[in-house]
């Protein structure tokens, strides 16, 4: 058995933050190199580790960000009879740990591991580790990112990480094979290289991990609304235009789309509102979702919904039915304090479905719960619409609206 070991040197500060996980002197990332796919008929050739050994890092406790305590460690078989050498040092090694770092692992490296114990006659060491899968926490999210492929390569090059190998596991196994009958200095560099690139790329995609928590347990600010230019009339930061100074991006929003209703037909316009949030979570590379009717942008900490502008008449439904008589001649719903003077041959006893108002005016599309008065084109129809008041976004609680979205997309994603 050959025994690597080196420096890892990086920056924890430029990464997911490990107290998330654990304190980083408890993690162990691992991964192994196989000769197959199947416990029973293929063999473990090598297993790495990196992990932070804080002798090397000067005193005890030194949480410096030169990255310097970091190391990696390779227990390479360099005949298939030293696999069973491998392992034991391997768990020998692990006990040191309390949380187990890997890349779909779960599925494969500890199972693989186990089996080859069961046909080793050695007994397995997981029980006391918490495993951490950093694939299983990122599946979910495979098309938010616009990924074919979830592979660890993949995540890397969406972080916009390099790495030097260009092999795959599979690849490799033939390689071993020469290597086994024929060593070289080459064929060995091959095979640890792949190895470590895994191991160094597992710490360096740990950010992946900010999309989740951003959807899961993010806190947001609400910035506020823009209009995007489509001439300069209608920006507030003109120093042409000195009538708008003083007037807040709501008031500019409902002075440009004044006029926008065009008779009583259901109209979509070009227009739009953006809708501009902080979040507690910054995410490392820019993402775009449509949730249902609601373009988001992702972006550093900065979240950009686009609300489409449409203009026509809507109906606003009330709950309380019991309470509203629905006159046919109006097509629209009175309370009973006022409808009860009504002609009884004129009115009827509303229901769910007739018990609305009608208005005419502007309005955007918002999630449900979010603002106190919505408007439907039917009754359960989606979306929900606000009127496009001046004061919409100066008096409404919209610390809600985000946390709406992204219910709709966690579940779109665990479908």
């Amino acid at each position: 058995m050959k025994v690597i070991q080196e420096a890892f040197d990086f920056n924890p500060e430029k990464m997911y933050p490990l107290s998330e996980i654990a304190d980083r002197r408890d993690l162990l990332f691992f991964d192994i190199e196989t000769t197959g796919f199947s416990a029973k008929t293929a063999e473990i050739y090598l297993i790495g580790c990196v992990w932070y050994d804080r002798t090397k890092d000067g005193a005890e406790g030194d949480h410096g960000t030169s990255g310097s305590g970091w190391q990696l460690i390779q227990w390479f078989a360099e005949t298939p009879g030293a696999e069973k050498e491998v392992i034991t040092a391997f768990f020998g090694f692990l006990s040191r740990f309390r949380v187990l770092i890997h890349f779909n692992g779960d599925m494969f490296d500890i199972p693989f591991i186990t089996g080859r114990c069961a046909q080793l006659g050695i007994s397995p060491e997981f029980d006391a580790l918490e495993s951490f899968d950093i694939f299983r926490k990122i599946r979910p999210l495979r098309s938010f990112f616009g990924l074919d492929s979830l592979k660890q390569k993949s995540v890397e090059q969406f972080l916009g990480i390099r790495r030097a190998d260009e092999y795959t596991g599979g690849q490799l196994i033939e390689v071993y094979r020469e290597y086994v009958t024929h060593p070289t200095p080459a064929r060995l560099h091959l095979l640890l290289l792949h190895n470590a690139d895994d191991l160094r790329g597992m710490p360096e995609i740990l950010p992946i991990l900010f999309y989740p928590d951003l959807l899961a347990k993010a806190e947001f600010r609400f910035l506020g609304i823009t209009i995007p230019d489509r001439s300069a009339a209608y920006s507030d930061s003109s120093k042409d235009v000195p009538a708008n100074a003083g007037r807040t991006d709501a008031d500019i929003f409902i002075l440009k789309n004044a006029n926008a209703v065009q008779g009583d037909a259901f109209h979509l316009h070009t227009d739009f509102a953006e809708l501009r949030f902080q979040s507690s979570v910054s995410v490392p590379r820019p993402v775009d979702w449509k949730e249902n009717f609601f373009p988001i942008h992702f972006e550093q900490n900065e979240i950009t919904v686009r609300l489409p502008l449409v203009s026509g008449e809507l109906k606003h439904f009330y709950s309380d039915y019991r309470n509203y008589y629905y006159l046919p001649a109006e097509d629209c719903a009175y309370h009973k304090s006022v409808a009860e003077f009504v002609e009884k041959s004129a009115r009827k006893k509303a229901t769910a479905k007739t018990c609305y108002t009608r208005t005419e005016g502007v309005f955007l599309p918002v999630p449900s719960g979010i603002f106190p008065v919505t408007f439907r084109e039917d009754y359960k129809s989606t979306p929900e619409f606000c009127e496009a008041k001046e004061d919409l976004f100066r008096s409404t609680d919209l610390s809600g609206f985000l946390p709406a979205l992204f219910a709709g997309i966690r579940q779109k994603l665990r479908a």
